[in-house]
């Protein structure tokens, strides 16, 4: 009997065994499995990040808002001409119907030339009127005419008063101030801004073509001359910004003796609006279009923005938090109010100093650590902390003073 019950306990203890083995693999798979489950996780992390780190790479103005100067070496070159090399011949195709310069009306004509033929250029035979077949073959030459400049001479008279003595200088009209006609002004301002000629190629071509004397200096006063004439119109098409059914803008940044500039673009329907700025912010928007329409724009961009990358900050945004903090007050909500306040809308007032805006914020900061280290509205706590010292100091020097002098 005996031999049968150890057969009997060895049959019970191997399915037990079992169960533990395969719960021990079944834990094992699992650990495996939550393993994998993480590595996976962490390459998709690192595939998605070197996927990011690779499209910032392969940015250019063709896929950005970045200017082409900026495109360098680091970015995809742009695709510059055909991919693959025609076959075909430069120039017109057989076939193609010819392109030819129309020519003028008869009334826009100065001048006719008839031009006979005397002899047949076959048999030499002279040929006369009665000889005429056809319509004569049109045939204009432009050409232009001789260019000189018209200077007109103002002479201004003086006369004595025979009553009072005084002598009275005959003043010249507004419009005749500068020394260069509203024409050659116009053309001035045409060819540096319209041509993008520079100063120097335009004072050449008016010496050499025009024989007109200038100089650099003179050709920068009549662009400024012209851009002066030129403020009523530009103002009423910013105020009409407003009421525009649909508008496309852009930027784009450049650089002038240093400084970052944005040339601003807004496309309407019937007009084509440009300012430069010195941001890129939606400020620009806010006094272009008003308070409603960046608003407005400011909240469908953030709807659409579906990803922010550390790049998207600057160092100036963290040092604009942190000189804010410190003096408005730490730990104060309303004293960071007032911090920010203080510290973005002076330099929003102050705009033509904004290249000085660090020495502003390190000369605040100095100030505020010597005069008021707790800030412009701390908490009680952090003011009763920074003057506990003082308050201490004065206790002492208070009860020394009675101390010593008792009555």
């Amino acid at each position: 009997m005996k031999p049968e019950r150890k057969k009997r306990s060895r049959r019970g203890q191997e399915p037990r065994d079992v169960r533990d083995r395969q719960t021990q693999e079944i834990e094992r798979l699992r650990e495996e499995n939550d393993r994998l489950r993480k590595q996976l996780d962490e390459q998709a992390k690192r595939i998605a990040d070197l996927e990011r780190q690779l499209a910032l790479k392969q940015q250019n103005s063709t896929t950005t808002s970045k200017p082409p100067s900026s495109d360098g070496l680091a970015g995809r070159q742009r695709d510059r001409g055909r991919r693959v090399k025609s076959r075909r011949k430069a120039g017109g195709q057989p076939g193609h119907p010819g392109h030819h310069r129309e020519l003028v009306p008869v009334e826009r004509v100065d001048a006719i030339v008839d031009l006979v033929p005397e002899t047949c250029r076959h048999c030499a035979r002279r040929l006369h009127a009665r000889h005429t077949v056809g319509d004569p073959r049109r045939h204009q030459v432009t050409e232009l005419p001789p260019i000189a400049a018209h200077i007109t001479e103002y002479r201004c008279h003086r006369r004595h008063c025979p009553a009072c003595g005084t002598t009275t200088l005959a003043p010249l009209p507004d419009e005749l101030t500068s020394q260069f006609g509203p024409q050659l002004t116009a053309l001035i301002a045409y060819l540096t801004v319209v041509c993008r000629l520079p100063r120097l190629v335009v004072q050449r071509l008016l010496e050499g073509a025009l024989q007109i004397p200038i100089s650099v200096g003179s050709t920068q006063k009549a662009w400024e001359e012209a851009s002066a004439a030129v403020v009523v119109p530009y103002e009423e098409l910013q105020h009409a910004l407003a009421d525009q059914p649909v508008l496309n803008g852009d930027e784009t940044g450049h650089r002038t003796n240093g400084a970052k500039r944005w040339l601003w673009t807004l496309v309407a329907p019937a007009f084509v609006f440009y300012t430069i700025a010195t941001s890129r912010s939606a400020d620009v928007l806010r006094q272009l279009l008003g308070a409603a329409f960046a608003g407005v724009g400011g909240a469908i961009f953030a709807v659409m923005l579906g990803s922010v990358f550390p790049h998207s900050f600057q160092l100036l945004i963290s040092i604009n938090v942190l000189a804010l903090i410190i003096v408005g007050g730490m730990g104060s909500m309303p004293g960071v109010v007032v911090g920010s306040l203080f510290l973005v809308g002076l330099p929003e007032l102050l705009r033509e100093f904004a290249d000085f805006r660090f020495l502003v914020y390190g000369a605040a900061l100095v100030l505020m650590m010597q005069l008021r280290p707790e800030g412009l509205w701390p908490t009680a706590a952090i003011r009763r902390e920074l003057h506990a010292g003082e308050e201490m100091g004065a206790s002492r020097q208070g009860a020394w003073a009675t101390t010593r002098h008792p009555g």
